[in-house]
């Protein structure tokens, strides 16, 4: 499971030109700002920070009745040479 993730991580970096022209058509945005956004904004890794802050993101959306009490999430586990994020 863990490849497939990198793999579709993978196949969207390498298509950030692509995704932003088809968004900036669609929300009416300046393609390169978006693309920017994506390139510099966006942190595409699931580090221990990352998955943090997941678990703290699901506690407030249950704590402000958004979804169900939140569970503990379950991480699927990988060989460590496979997850180089």
């Amino acid at each position: 499971m863990a490849a497939d993730f990198l793999a579709s991580r993978d196949f969207v970096l390498s298509r950030i030109p692509e995704i932003s022209f088809d968004a900036a058509r669609e929300l009416e945005l300046p393609q390169r700002t978006l693309e920017s956004y994506l390139r510099h904004n966006i942190d595409f890794s699931l580090d221990a920070e990352n998955r943090h802050g997941l678990e703290l993101y699901f506690a407030y959306a249950a704590n402000l009745g958004l979804i169900p009490q939140a569970q503990p999430i379950e991480w699927a586990t990988a060989k460590a040479e496979a997850v180089k994020l």
